[in-house]
């Protein structure tokens, strides 16, 4: 019987072991409006630099001292482009992971007042926080599944230009979510 190479064994692993993470680490962002993942999404990139080098160091180590390559141009060449490809095409696993962190280690509490704006008119119902409305029926869910988990009446109770006050937590990241 021919043996198993140990490098497809473990390649075999990483991607099993990815693949659940990956799942895992989506869920987190159910915790989070969209506004708030989008402008995490535009500010990720600092964080992909930062992982970028790490895997940049962790790869040039591997072909370097693991493996006893000498230093050529093409393979420094390959080490920079394969860390920052593998940045590039994993972003949104490694933002969801980030997420995911992100709700493990809060350091401050906020409370958001938001006003209804309500039409019945014309089948509106939405929160206004003097910046960004909330009108997807989506997010309107999870907020109201957020208040009515802390004993409040649920948002649809509440009529025109009343105010409801939501806490959220902010991670370590700066990111504010629904616990």
């Amino acid at each position: 019987m021919k043996k198993i190479p140990t490098f497809t064994i473990l390649n075999i692993v990483f991607w099993s072991i990815f693949i659940l993470l990956s799942i895992y680490f989506k869920s987190a962002k159910s915790k989070y409006l969209n506004a708030d993942i989008y402008t995490f999404k535009n500010d990720s990139w600092k964080y992909s630099i930062i992982i970028s080098v790490l895997l940049l160091i962790s790869i040039a180590f591997y072909f370097f001292k693991i493996l006893n390559k000498k230093v050529e141009i093409r393979l420094v060449f390959l080490v920079i482009v394969s860390a920052f490809l593998i940045t590039y095409f994993f972003q949104s696993s490694i933002d969801n992971f980030l997420l995911y962190m992100n709700t493990k280690f809060t350091h401050e509490v906020t409370e958001v007042k938001y006003d209804v704006v309500e039409s019945k008119e014309n089948n509106v119902y939405q929160l206004y926080d003097g910046k960004d409305f909330i009108s997807q029926n989506k997010e309107l869910d999870k907020m109201n599944s957020h208040i009515v988990n802390r004993k409040y009446p649920s948002i649809y109770d509440y009529k025109n230009k009343d105010v409801i006050k939501v806490k959220f937590r902010n991670g370590f990241l700066n990111v504010k979510y629904l616990e």
